[in-house]
């Protein structure tokens, strides 16, 4: 009786700190996308997603695969990131899916030359890939030009 209560204590202890620990890559993992972006490095972004992965704002149509997500990312050569923040809400899991939301904050200059400041909220459902975690999905959504 004391070897299964033992067991319970001790599989419960573990699972939590597997869960904490996946919650921690997968925020990692995020922060690293943020600075990724910050310096619009096209190629190192699609990398974060999964071969099939999909990318996609608020009333646009989805992008769908690294390639696709790559040229996306490399049309806004010409902008300069100044500024990039998330706030991210704890991480949930369902099965082998991380999911993870939060806000976001860019400052950027665009080719025009004119700075713009957008906002908006993300959703994103992170799965793992040869022990890494990577993007299967982001959603971008309530995109708002927040200086006007």
């Amino acid at each position: 009786m004391k070897f299964l209560v033992l067991f319970i204590i001790s599989f419960t202890i573990f699972s939590c700190k597997s869960s904490g620990d996946r919650a921690k890559e997968i925020e990692k993992n995020m922060l690293h996308y943020g600075d990724l972006l910050l310096r619009l490095e096209a190629d190192s972004l699609a990398n974060c997603f999964t071969a099939e992965g999909e990318f996609r704002g608020e009333g646009q149509k989805p992008v769908i695969g690294q390639d696709s997500i790559r040229k996306v990312f490399k049309s806004f050569a010409g902008a300069h990131m100044l500024e990039y923040k998330i706030t991210m809400k704890p991480t949930l899991f369902k099965s082998d899916t991380g999911v993870q939301e939060g806000s976001y904050f860019q400052k950027v200059i665009i080719p025009q030359g004119d700075t713009l400041e957008l906002g908006g909220e993300y959703s994103t459902k992170w799965i793992k890939v040869d022990n890494k975690w990577l993007l299967k999905e982001m959603y971008t959504y309530g995109y708002k030009n927040l200086k006007k």
